[in-house]
């Protein structure tokens, strides 16, 4: 947990570091004639001791970026027994067949299999949830971007964690194969959460416009909560 943390959740890239190491070839091939004169070693072992050290350096920094790395809390989700089984034997969905009042059917549009069933809401409860939701963004907009930053490592190590889960579910609920809903899900929100932990603090600070001539007595910006 503590390697998947480091590597998948604080995003440590490789391949960027390597790049920013070599990024001018002339000013390397510079430094590496300047050595073979003062140290007498062919170009090639200082190359290879060169690689050496650089790829030291970056593998310790992995290291040191393992040890330190912040613990992330794990959360449990209830799993019906549908969503925790490989394999279904349901009755087939019929599109002909009317639902009772107040239930919408849910089925596998691949295999059409059945899924069960979902209350529909009523005006009156749609309005409550968007009440509640309301009132959870208010706490939400007083929170510090560590403590968004926590929230979205947790949630990431839930979905790292049950990423079978999550792919068997989503391929059920609209019949695209495991592999699609690895990349279309499992992937995509991944690489966004990351995106946001490397720079949602920075987007989301308040920033200053310019007012122009004619409100330069006045002061815009704008504030994100």
């Amino acid at each position: 947990n503590l390697l998947l943390n480091a590597t998948t959740l604080e995003s440590y890239n490789f391949a960027s570091a390597l790049v920013l190491l070599f990024r001018d070839m002339d000013q390397i091939e510079q430094f590496l004639v300047y050595a073979e004169e003062v140290s007498g070693l062919p170009r090639e072992s200082l190359a290879l001791y060169g690689g050496i050290l650089a790829a030291t350096i970056v593998v310790g920094q992995f290291v040191l970026k393992v040890l330190l790395a912040e613990p992330i809390p794990s959360i449990e989700v209830e799993v019906t027994e549908l969503e925790a089984s490989d394999i279904i034997d349901t009755p087939i969905h019929d599109p002909n067949v009317k639902p009772a009042m107040g239930e919408i059917p849910c089925y596998d549009p691949g295999t059409m299999m059945s899924l069960g069933t979902m209350p529909a809401m009523t005006a009156d409860q749609v309005r409550a949830k968007v009440e509640r939701a309301k009132e959870a963004q208010k706490i939400w907009a007083t929170s510090s971007f560590d403590q968004r930053r926590k929230l979205l490592k947790i949630i990431q190590r839930y979905i790292l964690d049950n990423q079978e889960l999550i792919c068997r579910v989503a391929a059920r609920d609209s019949g695209k194969p495991m592999v699609d809903a690895a990349f279309g899900e499992v992937l995509v929100t991944c690489e966004k959460i990351k995106w946001l932990l490397n720079n949602g603090e920075k987007y989301l600070k308040p920033e200053t416009r310019p007012a122009g001539y004619m409100m330069m007595h006045k002061v815009a910006g704008v504030e994100c909560k």
